[in-house]
């Protein structure tokens, strides 16, 4: 009879060692659990300052690149406006020839008469 009273107190010491050893880890658990919690609302929040930095960074290189082809058409324009003024300097140049020669021909022509 002393066996079952010493088996039922083992047991019952084993029950009570099991309980006290369940709530430590059930608390260690809990403990891990809003540390976890902690670092998924550090995550989240990084990744939100992620995304808007990228949205900032998208909205720039979109400006960057509608400026770019801005100053590339007013390049293109001015090149195209300095070809038109070489054209017209040139016609002008042979007009001026053309007339300075014709205006030496009627002085040389009026010369020898």
């Amino acid at each position: 009879m002393i066996i079952v009273w010493l088996s039922l107190a083992l047991m019952g010491i084993a029950f009570i060692w099991l309980i006290v050893h369940a709530v430590k880890e059930s608390r260690n658990v809990k403990d891990q659990v809003i540390r976890l919690g902690k670092s998924i609302e550090i995550l989240r929040k990084r990744s939100e300052a992620i995304v808007k930095q990228k949205d900032r960074l998208l909205k720039t290189a979109d400006q960057i690149a509608g400026n770019f082809e801005q100053k590339k058409k007013e390049v293109m324009f001015l090149k195209a406006e300095s070809l038109a003024l070489v054209d017209t300097l040139r016609d002008s140049k042979e007009q001026f020839v053309k007339a300075y020669e014709r205006l030496m021909r009627m002085s040389g022509s009026d010369i020898r008469r």
